[in-house]
């Protein structure tokens, strides 16, 4: 009976360890500003910083329209050609501050429908660690996979002392 008690112990912690992993563990991440296919070369530039835009998935050699508004209203419209790979790259120098939206958008790479990528890009004055910095943005400090992987080992702690409180009462 103890050895039963003992691999029962074992498995829950066992079931506990992975949940906890599976959870605690940090997303699968992208380090980079991406939105589908679509990319760009840094997600906050100061003002008349230039970027650069990317997007795949278009009619090869086909007209792709590139346009940039800010607060609702195009400032920047450009037309170039996808490559042969259906991919188009150029770059932009963003002049109006705030959140400004990059749009792409041409043919499918099947040439038949419309494809449409888009990617925000924040512009600010240049300062320290803020919107323009040289210094990359990292985000904020995330304490859910903390706070659950505590939650896990307590319930894992729960279970080895219903496990044990178990054998005593069966003795």
């Amino acid at each position: 009976m103890q050895l039963r008690t003992f691999l029962g112990t074992v498995a829950a912690l066992a079931v506990t360890a992975v949940v906890g992993l599976g959870l605690a563990s940090p997303a699968l991440a992208t380090y980079g500003p991406e939105s589908g296919s679509a990319t760009v070369s840094a997600n906050s530039v100061g003002n008349g910083g230039t970027v650069t835009v990317g997007g795949d998935g278009f009619c090869p050699g086909s007209r792709v329209t590139v346009t940039v508004s800010q607060g609702g209203q195009v400032y920047i419209t450009q037309n170039v050609r996808a490559s042969n790979s259906g991919r188009v790259s150029l770059s932009v120098t963003l002049t109006q501050s705030g959140s400004n939206s990059v749009t792409l958008t041409g043919q499918q790479s099947d040439c038949t429908g419309t494809r449409v990528l888009g990617i925000k890009v924040t512009v600010g004055a240049v300062g320290a660690g803020g919107a323009g910095s040289a210094l990359p943005g990292t985000g904020g400090v995330n304490l859910t996979p903390l706070w659950a992987g505590l939650g896990l080992l307590g319930a894992g702690a729960l279970l080895v002392s219903v496990a044990h409180s178990r054998r005593r009462i069966l003795v």
